[in-house]
This record gives C-alpha cells, structure tokens and sequence, in this order.
C-alpha cells in the first residue's frame, strides 16, 4: 500500500493519498465498482474479485478502509460457493442512512440460470439481508446483469441493466424495490434492436432519465436517453451520439433538467479521434447545449462516472489512453482543470487506468475507486488491482499541486520516498531520497518545498547517483512547524511528503 501524503492547504482537514490493494488480492484479479464515505471519514468499497477459496469464482468482495486508504476489514460475500456473483456497474452501491444496498447478479450452476438479487450490509461489509428479485431457470433461456442501483426519494430503490432472451435482442430492465426488498414492478424497454441500460436517475416529478447503449438499425453503439413516469413507462426516447463510446451516464441538474455524459466518435476507424460529450437536456428531451472536449486519436478516450455538484458544476472520470483522468466543469460543460494519474508503471500498455466511481467528500475533497492491470516492474505483473484515489477540493492528489503548475501524477514511486530525519530539528540538515525501482530514469527531478500555505520556501535539483536522486539541505532558516515536500519531473508530481521542523 502506497500513501501519497497527508494534510492540505487550502483546507487543513483534507487529506490526500493513493492506495493499491495488491496485497490484498493475494494474486486474484478483480475490479472495484464502488466507494462510499464513512461517518468516521474512512470508505467502504464494493466490487468483483476472483474469489480466495478453491472455487476461483467471480465474487463480490466489500474492503473496509480508515481515513488514509488502508484496508482493515474485507468480506468476500460468497466464500466457496461455486456460482458467479457479479455487481459491475458504475457506483453500483448505495448508501440508505445506515444500510449499503447493491444490486447483484448471479450465474449458474446451469447454463442460461441467473438471478437478481439485492444485497444489504453494514459498514464492516456484514451481509445483513438478501432478496432474489428475479429468477430464471435454463428453460427460460434468459440472461440479465445489473448495473446501476439508486435510491428513490419515496422510499426503496431503482435497478437498471439488461434483459435478452435467446430469440430476441436486449432490452433495458428496469426493477423497481420497496425498502424491504419487495419487487414492486418490472420494465423492459427498448426498440426492435438491442438496449442495455446503463444509467438512471430520479427527476423532481418521481419520474426517471435513463441511458442506455443502442445497437443495431445504424451506427453502432448509439447513446440513448429516455424519460418515464413513475411506474417506468416511457413518455419519450432520443437517439444520440451516433458512433458515441464508452459508458453513457445521466444525473439530474440543479434546475431540474437533465445531464448526459457519453463518448463520441468520428468513425468505426481504431485510429479515429474520440472525445467526450456533455450535454443538458429540458425535460422533453430537447438538447439545452452540448460540449464536447478531451479529444485524442486512436479512440483512447472513454467517459466513465460522473456527478453533478450542488452549485451546478461537474466532476467526472475518464479513461484518457493509459492514464485514469480526473476532470471538473462548470456548470455550462465548459473545462475548468483536468488531474491525470498514472497508476503503475506504463511499460507494455496493458490496459487502461479505469475509475469506476467518483464522488465528493464531506470535508470537500473527492474520492476515487478503479482498477488497473499492472505491468513489468510492478508489484504483481499482469494483475488486474483495485485503487483507490482521494483527492483535495482542487483534484490534487498532492495538496498544493496547482501552486506547482502539475497537473499529472505519477503513482508507484511513493513507498521509494525517503525523508530522514523526520522531525528534524532546527538546525539540523534533512535528506530527502527517491530510489525508483530498478534505478529508472525519471528524468530532471526538482525538490519543491512548500509551507502550509502553500508558498513555496525552497525548490532545488535533485542529484542522481546510480539511479538514486537524493538532496540534503540544512533547515536552520525554516520556522518550527510542518512543511509540504514535493518532487516534480517535466510537469509530473513523483512523489511527496510531509516535513516537521521543531
């Protein structure tokens, strides 16, 4: 597990870091889906791993974390049961006052058997309660999967997915839950092509927006936004985004209108340019504005989450090449920064860096969850890991990175970070030491210094000796107090920590 650094500037009780949970895994892949916030500002996470018993299923695995990141309880929901358990979706967990509610899919013992089934658990991940919603038995010849669960403002909750039988194409499923686990409708919506729903959210009739991803009847991987009543029938449906990408999302705004989320394409062409689109909506489904932004070639951008502030603004997470990107806007879809993360070395392009979830923290920060597969020179070559990422108010994985004119973060060299000694007396000389695996080259590496609010104290070249930069540097000019060390090569943050001068 790797800390990036504690503490913030502009706000004292944010803290920062970057965590990776190879050690937990214990060698088993598997992705997280959703993190939450504790009331005593630690998380708890939601997602799919291949299990730990002799099964080697696919399970659903809830990590408790404490307010740096670091595990101290796990529950593998489905210990040495045989079948697949599956709650993949974008922020698929719920928080309802004490309770965490997902949905989940199950799969076999039999070809074409699978079920929907709502779990609840405690902060510690206890399964309190289970509910089977729907089931279907081979003879059905039907498949399902859930992919996003919301809880509905007069009580119980909302799941969206997809439904196919083996002589028709997919349609979205809508299913419709009482608090206590009561299925009290179920939907299936969609064309004479194929649907899949995505997304949903509720609007301030008791209605729902959702989105879904359409195939077939023209270009592939249509976005589509729908609106319904209530009782999830549909009053009007909108195809957009033609050869439109990645995972297609929809919130609410402020003002009651409707917020899409979604890729586009300039050609079914690998090398294509891609970017991301928002775009606001009026309630009868005609378009307000729409942004595009992010652009790359070679189809590399895909969205993921996104969230739409009380003031109107936007955060989301996208998959930016290699990099797992963290961008804000305002509340017109106009760019304000974006933050890139680099998880795990880069060597072989596995696979993208991916966030599942994203989401605001009460101290005004944001936290992260998402997965990456890891690469030569990495922890566990070749192993698809869970991390999870939380940010300051500015997206800064290290407070005060907009003081330093960064904007991407290189996460792995952290644990290589040394600062010695630590506290340092005044008077005294500290040394400060990268030594990154393998003694790569990180290029021109500067030591920035920094107080708590965030002026900058001291910045020097770090000096490179057989693949290791270190620097040393008397603090008898620093003031009693703590200090904010920084090291940046050619516009990325490497590594940091916290310094106490006494």
């Amino acid at each position: 597990m790797m800390v990036v650094l504690a503490g913030s500037i502009s706000l004292p009780a944010q803290n920062t870091f970057v965590v990776h949970f190879d050690s937990i895994q214990n060698g088993n892949p598997g992705q997280p889906s959703s993190v939450i916030e504790l009331d005593d500002g630690g998380f708890l996470l939601s997602g799919i791993q291949d299990s730990h018993d002799t099964t080697g299923q696919l399970h659903v695995f809830l990590r408790r974390t404490d307010t740096w990141g670091i595990v101290i309880s796990e529950r593998e929901i489905h210990e040495n049961d045989p079948r697949v358990f599956n709650s993949a979706g974008l922020g698929s967990m719920v928080r309802d006052d004490s309770l965490f509610v997902v949905g989940v899919t199950r799969y076999a013992p039999s070809s074409y058997e699978c079920s929907l089934l709502l779990y609840k658990y405690n902060e510690d991940g206890d399964t309190l309660s289970t509910h089977e919603l729907l089931h279907y038995s081979p003879q059905d010849s039907v498949f399902i999967q859930h992919l996003r669960t919301i809880l509905v403002s007069s009580g119980g909750y909302l799941l969206i997915g997809g439904y196919e039988d083996i002589d028709n194409s997919a349609q979205i499923l809508l299913v419709r839950v009482t608090q206590n686990g009561d299925t009290m409708w179920t939907k299936q919506l969609g064309d004479q092509y194929s649907d899949v729903g995505y997304s949903i959210c509720e609007l301030q009739d008791g209605g729902f927006a959702l989105s879904a991803i359409h195939s077939g009847g023209g270009p592939s991987n249509d976005h589509t936004l729908i609106r319904t009543d209530s009782l999830g029938n549909q009053l009007w449906r909108r195809q957009f985004g033609e050869l439109g990408s990645g995972i297609p999302s929809v919130r609410m705004t402020p003002d009651g209108n409707i917020l899409t989320f979604t890729g586009h394409k300039e050609s079914v062409q690998p090398s294509a340019w891609s970017e991301v689109e928002l775009r606001k909506w009026n309630l009868n489904g005609v378009t307000i504005w729409s942004k595009f932004s992010h652009r790359t070639i070679n189809s590399d951008t895909w969205p993921r989450d996104f969230e739409v502030l009380d003031d109107g603004s936007i955060i989301t997470s996208i998959s930016y090449g290699r990099t797992a990107m963290f961008a804000k806007f305002d509340a017109n879809g106009d760019s304000l920064w974006s933050r890139f993360y680099y998880v795990f070395s880069e060597t072989n392009n596995y696979n993208e860096a991916i966030i599942n979830d994203i989401d605001p923290t009460s101290d005004g920060g944001y936290v992260m969850c998402g997965w990456k597969i890891q690469d030569q020179g990495d922890p566990t070559d070749g192993l698809q890991t869970w991390f999870l990422i939380k940010t300051d108010s500015l997206g800064c994985g290290a407070p005060g990175c907009q003081t330093l004119g960064v904007n991407e973060f290189v996460i792995g060299l952290q644990e290589h970070l040394k600062i010695f000694p630590n506290p340092v007396e005044t008077g005294h000389t500290v040394t400060v030491e990268l030594a990154p695996p393998g003694g790569a080259d990180l290029g021109p590496v500067e030591l920035v210094v920094q107080d708590v609010m965030g002026r900058e104290v001291r910045r020097e070249n770090m000096v490179r000796t057989e693949g290791v930069s270190t620097f040393s540097f008397p603090v008898s000019a620093f003031s009693p107090g703590p200090y904010l060390l920084h090291l940046v090569s050619e516009g990325k943050w490497l590594a940091g920590g916290k310094l106490l001068v006494e």
